[in-house]
């Protein structure tokens, strides 16, 4: 991306791979896994917690890692089922780029998983708006 990009369409955005270990366990350490046992809840719990202490240092504006995302209209979409990209990954992102100023539509599919896309004609009609276009 670069500061001529006009729109973004995001599904499960990941932009701050230096926390996302941390949020993967903050959403979903106590998850069974697929042979029915849990991850060692030592480690995950760790690692939650020091999730919660960044977000909870994030809400009060220390500063953080700026998203490379440039563009001043941003649709991001992520499933609320998403095993892959942590929920706080796409309202953080939105939220960072709404204080940046930029034209943010963040939407989460119930029940879809990860790169869910369960409207792409909404996305269409985005950016017919954003783009001024008119077929």
């Amino acid at each position: 991306m670069t500061g001529g990009d006009f729109a973004t369409g995001a599904w499960c955005p990941i932009t701050d791979l230096e926390h996302a270990d941390m949020a993967y366990e903050w959403n979903w350490g106590a998850n069974l896994l697929s042979g029915g046992s849990v991850v060692d809840q030592t480690i995950s719990k760790a690692l939650s917690s020091a999730y919660g202490d960044y977000l909870a240092c994030a809400t009060k504006k220390v500063p953080v890692r700026a998203s490379t995302v440039t563009s001043p209209r941003n649709s991001i979409r992520l499933g609320t089922k998403d095993s892959d990209t942590a929920l706080t990954v796409a309202s953080n992102l939105a939220a960072r780029l709404k204080n940046l100023g930029d034209d943010v539509d963040t939407s989460y599919y119930w029940d879809a998983g990860h790169g869910a896309d369960n409207d792409p004609g909404d996305f269409v009609k985005w950016i017919a708006t954003v783009s001024g276009y008119r077929s």
